[in-house]
């Protein structure tokens, strides 16, 4: 369960380091849909 949780908070952390990249070269949305993408994988209802 540990395990599970920190693997949360990487994919959590990545998906804001994605998103923070994106609006700095101009194409957040494609980047945050992308990240969306990835954490409803992670969760499972993707």
């Amino acid at each position: 369960m540990k395990g599970l949780k920190i693997a949360m908070y990487g994919v959590l952390a990545l998906s804001l380091i994605l998103i923070t990249v994106g609006i700095v070269i101009g194409e957040p949305g494609d980047v945050a849909s992308k990240a969306t993408f990835v954490c409803m994988e992670c969760i499972g209802i993707g």
